[in-house]
């Protein structure tokens, strides 16, 4: 639609009203035509609830008039998580920190042989240490805004006094984990094929992460994911992350929805459902294990469960 070739048609609507209500001229029955083009009209204002009523109605006059759905897809909005939602190592983070140290041994001593042999339960310390550091809101805030210091101490928790790892190759061994996760990460087979959908679709995506700026830039030029959201939002830069409800406000701010109009979709139960809740927002919980059951410790209740983003665009 050629937008600067339309002129208002508020008066138009108005009149259209006056002459059915005084009956001094023949009936006049808007069309779905009338209905879209006056949904696009209130869309220009930056009336959206209107704008998606209008939509609505061009629908309901006409289910087969594309320029209804064209515009009630305008009227919506996804807001996307990043990490295990459309990205993943797809591995467990003991594996990489078992790759890590037999990587830095090999690299320091030239051979594995005299390689610890409790490296198992030393891998199991880690990751109890590491289950222990994120566990807690405020702590989990400051490590993932500083990801090397946060691997740092839960490598350091977790190997305690151990001798045979030094301050420097402690370092070296959280380093390379980081680097490890970051090289087998890789998209969700359907996150692009959904992404694509829902924007042909004319759907408003934003992409909401938390972390700092170089570490989630980092992964987002890797797939070259900015040329799929209409706005990216990233902790480190807007200077708030979720589960803070000021986050879910801002990106909404940014693709000019309400909360009525917004899905939220990730994996984190209190991130991604319970938080954005508060505010109203429709919560998808992107189940990261794929069977779509709940953890029995938890008291989130998603308003939909999908184990595949592909499940978004069922009907599309």
């Amino acid at each position: 639609m050629n937008y600067n070739m339309k002129k208002p048609l508020i008066s138009f609507v108005i009149a259209i009203s006056l002459l059915i209500i005084d009956g001094c001229r023949k009936d006049f029955e808007a069309t779905a035509e009338h209905k879209a083009t006056y949904g696009w009209e209130m869309f220009e204002m930056k009336d959206y609830l209107q704008s998606k009523e209008w939509f609505s109605n061009s629908i309901a006059t006409d289910k087969k008039w594309k320029d209804g759905y064209n515009g009630l897809g305008w009227s919506y909005a996804i807001l996307f998580d990043l990490d295990d939602t459309l990205i993943s190592p797809h591995l467990h983070r003991k594996t990489f920190w078992n790759d890590s140290i037999c990587q830095i041994w090999l690299e320091t001593n030239g051979s594995l042989e005299n390689l610890p042999k409790n490296l198992g339960n030393l891998v199991d310390q880690i990751d109890i240490a590491a289950q222990v550091f994120w566990s807690d809101p405020t702590r989990h805030k400051t490590g993932r805004l500083n990801l090397r210091k946060a691997r740092y101490d839960i490598l350091n928790n977790g190997m305690g006094l151990d001798k045979q790892f030094n301050q420097d190759i402690r370092w070296a061994i959280a380093d390379r984990c980081g680097q490890l996760m970051f090289d087998k990460t890789t998209l969700y087979p359907d996150a692009i094929t959904t992404l694509v959908k829902l924007r042909d679709n004319q759907v408003r995506l934003a992409l909401v992460t938390n972390g700092t700026s170089i570490a989630q830039r980092e992964k987002i030029r890797k797939f070259n994911l900015e040329t799929y959201f209409d706005h990216i939002q990233i902790e480190g830069e807007a200077g708030v992350g979720k589960p803070e409800l000021e986050a879910y406000k801002k990106a909404m701010k940014a693709l000019h929805v309400s909360a009525s109009e917004t899905w939220m979709v990730g994996d984190n139960l209190e991130w991604e459902v319970i938080a954005p809740q508060q505010l109203g927002i429709f919560s998808i919980w992107r189940d990261p294990r794929g069977d779509g059951t709940l953890p029995k410790d938890t008291a989130a209740k998603p308003d939909m469960i999908i184990t595949k983003l592909s499940e978004l665009v069922i009907n599309f």
